[in-house]
């Protein structure tokens, strides 16, 4: 398994061994359980560890895992479609249900736990995640909140203290945590529940992304930032 990884590696999130920090673009290697040869097809950081996921379904975890640092766990053959860390929660999306890991009691042999909390799909629904069927899932509990289905949800990204929907028709919603002029809404004030960014009326928005503390939007060939 090759991908490339760069900046600061500290607790092995890039690969144990890799050294405190990688300048430059580097391909690591993750070896265990016969995934050598998996196609990476995707790489979720964390804080201190980082999640990969291959094309057959498989979740490795490299980092800090299990309260401990320099580990690289594997959960072979896992039925893993995608993931959303952070430091105390792994949010894994499985075919047809997600559901929560607790990270620092993970142990380094790669046993499947058993979830803290999970949510069954009845339906398959063609979305991205963190988006689910009625809702979307979060690294926090209660770790699912529903969405209004008027809003006709297509993409959404997660902030640290924030949320930034896509609808179907191109519109942007934003709530959470303001104080940093991330919602877009010309103030600093929170909101609690979804707004349309009326600073993006009349454009057709494709594509929105998250920050810590900011947001970003993409209308054609336009960034909104």
């Amino acid at each position: 398994m090759l991908w490339f990884g760069f900046g600061y590696s500290g607790f092995g999130q890039l690969g144990p061994g890799e050294g405190f920090t990688l300048n430059l673009p580097e391909p690591v290697q993750l070896k265990g359980a016969n995934v050598e040869k998996k196609r990476i097809v995707r790489a979720v950081p964390s804080w201190s560890y980082t999640a990969v996921v291959t094309d057959e379904g498989s979740l490795l975890l490299s980092g800090c895992v299990g309260g401990s640092p320099q580990q690289v766990i594997c959960f072979p053959s896992l039925g893993c479609c995608d993931v959303l860390p952070s430091e105390k929660y792994l949010i894994i999306l499985r075919k047809e249900r997600a559901e929560c890991w607790d990270v620092l009691h993970l142990d380094c042999k790669g046993t499947v736990p058993e979830p803290m909390w999970k949510m069954e799909f009845s339906d398959l629904y063609d979305t991205a995640f963190p988006l689910v069927a009625k809702g979307y899932v979060l690294s926090e509990p209660p770790f699912f909140r529903e969405l209004p289905p008027t809003l006709q949800a297509q993409k959404m990204a997660l902030g640290n203290e924030h949320a930034v929907l896509l609808t179907s028709d191109g519109k942007v919603l934003t709530w959470g945590s303001g104080r940093h002029g991330q919602l877009g809404h010309g103030d600093v004030e929170d909101v609690s529940e979804p707004r349309v960014v009326e600073a993006l009326h009349g454009l057709t928005v494709r594509e929105v992304a998250s920050g810590g503390w900011h947001t970003v939007s993409i209308s054609g060939n336009h960034l909104h930032l």
